[in-house]
C-alpha cells in the first residue's frame, strides 16, 4: 500500500488534505533495482525487471526489463507460445 496526499481541496494546506492510499503489485519472480521507487497504484508484471534509481510511474507488462526517471520499457521477452525471443520496446527487430 502506497499513500498520496490529495490535492484538490484549494480551501486547506496539503497538509490537512488527508491521505489516500493505493494498492501496488510485484509479479512473481520479478526484480527491482537499488532505490526503484513504485508510484501509487502502480503493478510490475510477471518476471521483469526494474533497473536501480527507476521511478515507475505506470504498469509495467509480464516479461519487461524497464529503466528510468519515469520508467520505460526497454527490452521484452516473448514467451515460447509466443516466440521465445527479445524484442526491443520499439518493436523493431534488434540491430535495425
Amino acid at each position: 500500500m502506497t499513500h498520496t496526499h490529495p490535492f484538490d481541496d484549494f480551501s486547506l494546506p496539503i497538509a490537512y488534505g488527508g491521505r489516500s492510499g493505493l494498492s501496488v503489485a510485484v509479479g512473481d519472480n520479478s526484480v527491482l533495482g537499488y532505490n526503484a521507487v513504485l508510484m501509487a497504484g502502480v503493478n510490475v508484471g510477471y518476471r521483469c525487471i526494474i533497473g536501480a534509481n527507476s521511478v515507475v510511474t505506470k504498469d509495467i507488462p509480464d516479461y519487461t526489463v524497464a529503466g528510468g526517471v519515469p520508467a520505460k520499457p526497454i527490452k521484452q521477452y516473448l514467451p515460447p507460445e509466443t516466440g521465445d525471443i527479445w524484442k526491443p520496446a520499439d518493436g523493431k527487430p534488434e540491430g535495425i
